[in-house]
Formats: C-alpha cells, structure tokens, sequence
C-alpha cells in the first residue's frame, strides 16, 4: 500500500452479478427451423442437421473453473476480475474453429487463440474481448458474445470479432457468456423490454433525443448506457411473426417515414411493423416497404441495404429518480405536505417541493421495482398490503416484503402501471383533478388514473456530511479513492483510520456522490483495525445497499453495517 493510503481502510462492496443479468433472445432449436425451413437450403445436409456448441473456460483471482461452460451461460463472478480465457467448439462434421483474443489494458490486443488455448496471463486483468469464427464454422454460423464488467455491468452482445468490452477507461472483465447462431434464421425476439446495439459497434445504441415525447421525432444514435431510458425499446410481438417497437421512454412506436425511421402513436400500419431475419445480428425490414432499419450519419433510416442489430434484454425502467404523473392529465404524485414521517399519505399534488414529488425506482428484478421518496427516504406501500379495493397507499420505513414491491407494466398505449405485489392492484387516483387527491390501490380497469408516465427528476438530496472538522477532512481524503476504485455495486466505503470518520459514496467510479457519513471507533493499538481494500457482505442488506456478495472483509465494517441496517 503507497504512503498515501496510509491510514485508510477502503472497503468496496459487490453486487450480486447474476441478480440482474439481461437476456438476449435466440432463435429456436434446430428441428423446430428446420421444420419452418428457417436454414439455408444451400447448406450441406450435414451443417443444416448439426449442432455446434461453444464452449468456455476462465481463470478468475485463484483458479479455472471446474468444467467447461456451456454456451448461453455465464461464466465468472462478479466481483472478481478474469484473467485467463480459453474457448472452443464442439462441431461434428463442420471445418474451422473460433478465435479469440483479449485487450489487456497494460498490454493492448493480444494475439489471436483458438481450440482451447489459453488466452492473457495472470494478474492482467482484461477489459475487452474479440471473437469469430473459421471455415465452415464462420460460413454458416455467427458466433455472440458479451462482457461483465466491474462498475458497469453487463454490456450489449457483440457479434464476429467485434470488441465486447472496453479498450478504454471503463473496468475489468468479470464475467463472460457466448452462443453460436445460425446465419439465414428468421429468429423470434421474445416480448420485452432491450437495447438496441450496432452488432459491430456495441459502444452505440438507439435513442430517442431527449426522451421527446413529440410525434414524427426521428431516432439517433447515442453512447450505449445502461442507465439511461430513452435507450429502452419494448418488443411487441404480432401473430404474423412481425414486431413492434415502443420506445419504453416516450410510449411511441417505431415506424418509416420518407427514408426515416421515426415515432408515433400506435395505429394498424404496416410501417409500424418489421419483420426479423439473422444476418451477422438481427436484421429488421420494414413490413410495408421492404427497407432494412440502419443507422447513417447518426440518425435512423431505412435503406436498401442489411443493417445488423443486437438485442439485450433489460428492464423497462431504469434506476433512477423520477417524477410520476398521470399519463393524460399530467397531475404528479407527492408525499402529503412533504413529510418524513412513517405512515405519511401518497397523494396528488402538482404544487409539492421537489423533493416530495421525486421518486427513486430501484429495480429488483424481473420489471419489479422498490419505489421510495427522493426527500423522506421511505418507501411507497398498501396499507398493510391490503387486497381491498381503494386500500391507502402511503410511505414507510422499508419492510422486505411484498406490500413495498411494484411491478412496472409498459402498456400497449404508452402508460406504465405498477401493480402491487402485495394486493395484486394497481397504483391508482381515487380522485382524479381534485385537490390532493389520495393515490390508493384498486383492481386494473385501464382507466386514464391508473396510467403513468415517467419524467426524470433532477432533484438531488443535499449532499450528507460535516462541513468542517475530522468529518470533512475524511470525506476529502477519501473523495480521490471513490473516485478511481471501481466497485461492483453503487455503494462504495471508505473508513478513515486517522480521523475515526466513516464515509459511504452512492454511484459509479468518477461519478459518486457521498450519501452518508458517521463516526466510528477504530481497533485499539495492541489489535488494530488493518488498512487496505476489501470485499465485505453482509446478505441482509443486499437489496438495502445494492446487492452484497462475498463473506470477506473487516469486523468493522461488519458491526457498522450492522449498526446502520435501519438507516440503510
């Protein structure tokens, strides 16, 4: 440890990394596409009936894996860096193999591997990874790949040597998943919310600018992040084998409109509706005019030559801190009088301070959302989880349990419904255009009060520590280290041993923001507390503080966050 960390005990906390995996869809077996004549007629009859698999293997901190890894499955954990990479496929009868090779961020591109050999050395850390595939491999099948990687996730599917990953500043490899697909599929992309990535530049992604809500807008192409939402797309899927496409953000569809690939409102047009195909990634033709969906010169438009996509499965809403309005009448829902107080009504009240009407989502899993207040910190609820119809919704201290989890609902309008987990029921207005009106529970009757859209909020909770004295110097010595470790959750500790000061940072490496400070006792000179980085856990506050994972780290911050489990 270097002179300047002297004093401080840094400890890092990381997430759960398969607690949020995103998904992307394949196409069907090989009998079921054979049966559809789905594969290439001019395929050898031995290709058209084979069955090829990739397969994979890493070395991750203190060893391989037990077995080779089957393809579609992840291998690695999160938390813990990969550092050896080896790759094969099982092809009966087909020439060719796959090559891979890695982007070391020490030492660059690493030369090409194949047939299982080994790729990178110990204690190298890699951030990026290229593959593809040879002979009658790299004829007939494309190969598909993506990365886990510390502080950002999982990043979009590459496809056929383009880079998953980063060559740049972004973390280190921790986990790493493939699949071969066969090229001349018509794949069926299974309903839900996705990116939409350039197969050979997962960096980009679709958007629509702004988050506009605006009809005839057209969509552009901007920097893959998995936070945002205008970047979200809802997949529709219609009983001829087309797709819809509805923006999660805005609730308009995807159509062609002179060359140009915009959003409007959903009506029965064709150019609302596109067929997939596989080529080298997803293919999307328009329905009505036969134009393939690209991106030129940043915008979206349609063309006469193939586009290639990839598709990742996300949530339909983001983490994030939102305000949320009845979907027609633009009526906002608030804490009543904007309290802190545990058992405080949900209401509607456009006039409410910022912060009582800002909302922090924090997605669960599977589109199941814990919906708190920016202001008060408490947690939305039904009133004792009540199945009663009209049952008061209201804030509370935060309760694992179903009365505070809502699953976010995209419907086919461009509302969100949220139903409660509890109660089966929806989050609704008793009232609505009334004065303060209640929110309440009830049965889901598509009415206008029961639809919502999202807005972000800009609101920001002051900023949580001392001005002065030890507090503030522990907060700006340990500012430089939240700012350049990387973690796996959002929540990154540090302890100062030198001013007694615990200081916990909210948010991503080079963009966390202090969300609470304490003092603290440290160890005494004959057992002292020992300095350095760590990975702690403690399993029952995993949704609390973001999804902890291993079982190291100090007694200290153990006890700590133990002691601090309510105010978490």
């Amino acid at each position: 440890m270097t002179k300047t960390r002297r004093g401080l005990a840094l400890l890092i906390a990381f997430a759960l990394g398969c607690a949020l995996i995103p998904q992307v869809a394949f196409a069907a077996d090989n009998a079921a596409m054979l049966a559809a004549g789905a594969i290439e007629v001019s395929a050898p009859k031995s290709v058209r009936e084979a069955s090829p698999h990739v397969k994979y293997r890493a070395y991750q901190n203190s060893g391989w894996t037990k077995s080779w890894t089957a393809q579609g499955k992840a291998v690695g954990k999160a938390g813990k860096t990969l550092e050896l990479l080896r790759v094969k496929v099982e092809a009966a009868g087909i020439s060719g193999s796959v090559k891979y090779r890695i982007y070391s961020k020490y030492k660059g591109w690493q030369e090409w591997k194949s047939n299982g050999r080994m790729v990178g050395a110990k204690g190298w850390k890699f951030r990026g990874v290229q593959m593809k595939l040879t002979g009658g491999l790299g004829k007939y099948f494309d190969i598909a790949y993506r990365v886990y990687l510390a502080d950002e996730g999982w990043r979009p599917w590459s496809v056929n040597g383009a880079t998953a990953g980063s060559t740049g500043s972004l973390g280190e490899v921790q986990r790493f998943q493939a699949k071969l697909v066969r090229k001349g599929i018509s794949p069926k992309i299974a309903a839900g919310a996705y990116f939409i990535t350039p197969a050979k530049k997962p960096t980009a992604a679709l958007a629509v600018p702004k988050s506009s809500a605006k009809s005839g807008v057209q969509m552009v192409r901007a920097i893959y992040k998995d936070t945002a939402f205008n970047e979200r797309f809802f997949v529709r899927r219609l009983s001829d084998g087309t797709v819809r496409l509805q923006s999660c953000a805005s609730g308009l569809y995807l159509c062609e409109r002179n060359g140009k690939v915009v959003q409007r409102p959903l009506i029965t047009s064709k150019k609302l509706c596109w067929i997939v195909r596989w080529n080298d990634g997803y293919v999307l033709v328009n329905a009505a005019t036969g134009h393939y969906f690209a991106l030129s010169n940043g915008k979206a438009v349609c063309r006469d030559t193939p586009y290639s996509w990839q598709f990742t499965m996300t949530s339909v809403i983001p983490n994030g801190t939102f305000e949320l309005r009845v979907k027609d009448s633009g009526e906002t829902m608030a804490v009543d009088n904007g309290s802190k107080n545990n058992r405080a009504a949900i209401v509607m009240d456009d006039t409410a301070k910022a912060g009582a009407k800002s909302f922090v989502l924090k997605h669960l899993g599977s589109n199941v959302f814990r919906i708190s207040n920016a202001y008060s910190g408490k947690y939305v609820e039904v009133k004792n989880g009540s199945a009663s119809e009209g049952a008061s919704v209201r804030q509370n201290a935060l309760k694992y349990a179903p009365l505070q989890k809502w699953k976010a609902k995209l419907d086919s309008d461009g509302g969100f419904s949220f139903i409660n987990r509890a109660s089966g029921k929806v989050l609704s207005v008793e009232a609505s255009g009334t004065v303060e009106s209640r929110v309440v529970s009830s049965a889901d009757t598509a009415k206008a009060s029961q639809r919502w859209a999202l807005a972000v909020s800009s609101y920001k909770k002051p900023q949580v520590g001392p001005d002065s004295g030890p507090g503030a110097i522990a907060a700006a010595r340990s500012e430089q280290f939240a700012r350049t470790i990387s973690s796996s959750t959002q929540y990154f500790i540090a302890v100062d041993l030198t001013n007694h000061w615990v200081c916990i940072y909210k948010g991503s490496a080079g963009n966390r923001v202090l969300f609470k400070s304490y003092q603290c006792s440290c160890g005494k000179p004959s057992s002292p507390t020992p300095a350095g980085e760590y990975t702690i856990a403690r399993s029952e506050l995993s949704e609390a503080v973001g999804g902890l994972d291993s079982v190291d780290g100090l007694a200290l911050a153990h006890e700590f966050l133990q002691s601090q489990e309510a105010s978490l």
